[in-house]
């Protein structure tokens, strides 16, 4: 049985397993990922949603809106900086993204 925030459910989890294979960068920071790194530390990998899920709540357990990100960067988003202006993904290419402010990010 899945929780009802969609981070919980079965796709959920098969997302972030291969997010966690197969990403080698940080989608909000660019930042290299380390496997090596489990939850709690801040720089492990965690998965984030493109479009936030708060307002796309379809999109929940959509791989294609899923992305790798440190969960130091995942934290500090929120829904207000996802929807494609901030988070740079593979679904959404943001013009602006080299403009974007990722002191959040940093060490």
């Amino acid at each position: 049985m899945g929780s009802i925030s969609g981070r919980t459910t079965y796709a959920w989890r098969q997302i972030l397993k291969n997010l966690r294979a197969t990403a080698t960068h940080c989608a909000v920071c660019w930042q290299p990922l380390n496997p090596d790194l489990k939850w709690p530390h801040p720089y492990s990998t965690t998965g984030g949603h493109i479009r936030s899920w708060r307002d796309y709540p379809e999109l929940r357990d959509d791989p294609t809106n899923a992305q790798a990100e440190h969960l130091h960067c995942n934290s500090a988003g929120g829904a207000a900086m996802t929807n494609g202006t901030y988070r740079q993904g593979t679904s959404i290419i943001n013009p602006d993204w080299w403009r974007a402010d990722v002191s959040l990010c940093s060490g």
